[in-house]
């Protein structure tokens, strides 16, 4: 039997975001920050909250200070989008989720 500990991070941003890159950056710092090495994990988990539609972040935004996503960004987010409705989901993906995750 083996002692159990429970860990947890969190961020928080100061306006709405939906940029994956961004969110997978922030994720992996948070687990950076929340491993334990020789801890024997035996579940693990993100959530992300609150979730919002997108017509209500761009409400949102109208009154938020700070930069927003650039043109750039945007476009790369949404080209992904649009290649992944054409061809199905997970046809383009981040790298840093692997080509065969088996879990």
């Amino acid at each position: 039997h083996q002692d159990f500990s429970y860990q947890t991070s969190e961020a928080s941003f100061s306006d709405p975001r939906q940029d994956t890159r961004i969110l997978i950056k922030v994720a992996l710092q948070l687990c950076r920050e929340t491993f334990k090495a020789g801890c024997v994990y035996r579940k693990a988990g993100l959530v992300a909250y609150p979730l919002t539609s997108r017509s209500y972040s761009r409400q949102q935004g109208l009154f938020l200070e700070g930069p927003s996503a650039s043109e750039h960004d945007k476009t790369l987010s949404a080209l992904m989008d649009q290649i992944n409705h054409r061809y199905g989901a997970g046809t383009i993906r981040y790298a840093i989720c692997g080509l065969n995750p088996d879990w």
